[in-house]
C-alpha cells in the first residue's frame, strides 16, 4: 500500500525529466540551426592592406577606356576650335526635355487599356509606373 504513492511520485518526476529534456533538445536544435545559418552567410570582402589606401580615380579609369578617351579628346579639341561648342551640345537635350515636359503636362504616356494604378503615399515608383516614351 505504501508503494502506490511512491510510484506515482516517481512517474511524475520521470515525466517532468522527459519534458525538460525534450525542451532542452528542441532549444539546442534551434540554436544550432540559427548558428549554422549565421555562419553560412557570406562575409563582405574587405580590401587588403595597400588597396584600402590606394584608390584609382575615375578620370584615370576613364582614360584607360579607349572609346571614352577618344570622345573626351575629341570634345576637348572641338571646344578649343569652336566657340559655340557648348551651346551646340546643349540644344538637343533641351529639345528632348521640353518635349518630355509637354508630354507629361498632357498626361500622355502609356496608351494601354489598363487602368492607372493609384499610388499610395510613400510608395516607391517602379519602372512600370513611369510614363513610356515614344522614340
Amino acid at each position: 500500500e505504501d508503494l502506490a504513492p511512491k510510484l506515482a511520485k516517481a512517474a511524475k518526476a520521470a515525466s517532468v525529466k522527459v519534458k525538460t529534456a525534450t525542451k532542452k533538445a528542441a532549444v539546442q536544435a534551434t540554436k544550432a540551426a540559427v548558428a549554422s545559418s549565421l555562419s553560412s552567410t557570406k562575409k563582405k570582402k574587405t580590401k587588403s592592406g595597400l588597396m584600402k589606401f590606394f584608390r584609382i580615380p575615375y578620370i584615370v579609369k576613364a582614360c584607360l577606356n579607349p572609346f571614352t578617351f577618344w570622345q573626351m579628346t575629341a570634345g576637348y579639341w572641338k571646344s578649343l576650335i569652336d566657340l559655340n561648342y557648348l551651346e551646340e551640345m546643349k540644344e538637343p537635350t533641351e529639345d528632348l526635355r521640353s518635349g518630355l515636359e509637354a508630354k507629361a503636362r498632357k498626361g500622355g504616356g502609356s496608351s494601354s487599356s489598363r487602368k492607372k494604378r493609384k499610388m499610395k503615399p510613400g510608395q516607391a515608383k517602379t519602372l512600370s509606373d513611369l510614363p513610356q516614351l515614344n522614340t
